[in-house]
């Protein structure tokens, strides 16, 4: 399995957020590890965003809001995570 990447661009973020909820974020593997998947994929502006943020469990709903919200400007409230 090879993830997209993505790199900020609001036009992706529903393509990107499907296949790794999918392929990562839905299944049975530890919040430390999603987030090490996660930041494998990102690129650009969306990588910018979160480098501030240690790689830890307790990170991970944190750095995927901080990318909904800020990077991509994703403010669909009914979009499940």
């Amino acid at each position: 399995m090879e993830l997209s990447k993505v790199n900020g661009n609001v036009l992706k973020w529903y393509e990107f957020w499907d296949q790794f909820s999918s392929n990562v974020y839905d299944r049975n593997i530890k919040d430390v590890d999603k987030l090490l998947y996660l930041r494998s994929v990102l690129e650009g502006e969306a990588k910018k965003a979160i480098e501030g943020f240690e790689i830890t469990s307790a990170n991970c709903k944190i750095v995927i809001d901080t990318l909904r919200e800020h990077t991509f400007r994703v403010v669909d409230d009914n979009y499940d995570m």
